[in-house]
């Protein structure tokens, strides 16, 4: 709903799909996970999440799954449970002939496709044969959208729709939280306007990701890979005149955890990806949940060093210096992945 609202193409999933298989793959090789044998039951979610599972990170099988679900909304399409040339490519250990079946089952990018309309979104959420307020928030956000929007009190909404007036309110609700509506005290019914920024799809999410038990380890191991490709992802789309510079902050005297956390959320805008930036920063919310502290890069004086001359170069337009310096800090990132697995 809220990249519908938002204005996003399916660009978004598509590449962030594209990350969850990557992650996916990548830790398989790194675990030297065993494969099942052919002919063992296969997951309705596809190869990602099943990978997941066996890998041993319930949150990466978590977010694939997600992906994986935008997509079918999308374009009724699923993931292949199996693929022979991409487990002789993990097999054998090989990331780059890995990631380059991963690219072919990808397929070519639909760029241009919108988001899921919001009437979808609103058949989806009655499946359950219940008039649920997410379902009746999907309606209201895409009649509220619509050239002929109009204001009504709680109760018409209620007697035109066949909804309670408390369910009318919750949906009311869960639309402020999305930034989408605005109801004033005094004045009959809301007023719409696009959502401006993802914190309520934040705190939406980030609880989910708790309830699913994920371990900390689990996502502190997403976020490590995630934030190394947003970085990627803003060296990849430099442009010396594409928006504002990223200013850098004085240099702190030592390693400074809040200036790492400030260079890494401007980078991750900068990756000009929503779903991925939503995604990472419900993770560092679950994070704090799970393990009671804030997430601190390993390496923090390094990564803070490499992300000042990687904005720096965004700044400058120099795209092979930024792609550089972004490819070092993932090695760097991905580097005590391993450690952290076998003192666990």
């Amino acid at each position: 709903m809220y990249l519908a609202l938002a204005g996003e193409t399916y660009a978004c999933i598509e590449e962030f799909r594209s990350l969850m298989w990557r992650m996916i793959v990548k830790t398989a090789i790194q675990q030297r996970v065993v494969l099942p044998l052919r002919g063992t039951i296969e997951g309705q979610w596809g190869f990602a999440v099943d990978l997941a599972e066996q890998a041993g990170n319930r949150t990466m099988g978590l977010l694939a799954r997600l992906a994986e679900l935008l997509m079918r909304i999308a374009h009724e399409e699923k993931t292949p449970a199996r693929d022979a040339a991409l487990e002789a490519a993990i097999n054998d250990g090989d990331c780059v002939r890995a990631f380059a079946r991963l690219d072919q089952l990808a397929g070519p990018e639909k760029n241009n496709a919108p988001i899921v309309a919001l009437d979808v979104a609103e058949k989806g959420f009655t499946l359950s044969g219940r008039k649920s307020a997410m379902a009746l928030a999907a309606r209201m956000a895409r009649e509220l959208s619509g050239p002929e929007r109009r204001q009504e009190a709680e109760w018409e909404t209620a007697e035109r729709l066949g909804y309670t007036e408390g369910v009318v309110r919750q949906a009311r609700r869960i639309l402020q939280d999305f930034g989408v509506l605005r109801c004033r005290q005094g004045r009959k019914g809301a007023e719409f306007a696009p959502p401006t920024a993802p914190t309520g799809v934040i705190r939406l999410l980030a609880p989910s990701l708790v309830a699913s038990a994920a371990l900390a380890l689990d996502i502190r191991e997403t976020i490590f890979f995630l934030v190394s490709s947003a970085t990627m992802l803003a060296a990849a789309r430099v442009k010396a005149a594409d928006g504002p510079p990223l200013r850098l902050i004085a240099p702190s005297s030592g390693p400074d955890g809040f200036e790492a956390i400030i260079l890494e959320n401007k980078l991750l805008e900068r990756s000009g990806n929503p779903l991925l930036s939503i995604v990472v920063r419900s993770l560092g919310l679950a994070n704090t949940f799970i393990a009671r502290d804030a997430l601190i890069p390993p390496h923090i004086g390094e990564i803070t060093a490499l992300n000042r001359r990687i904005v720096r170069a965004i700044d400058l337009g120099d795209a092979t210096t930024a792609r550089g310096l972004a490819q070092t800090k993932f090695d760097l990132m991905q580097r005590p992945t391993g450690c952290y697995r076998d003192v666990a």
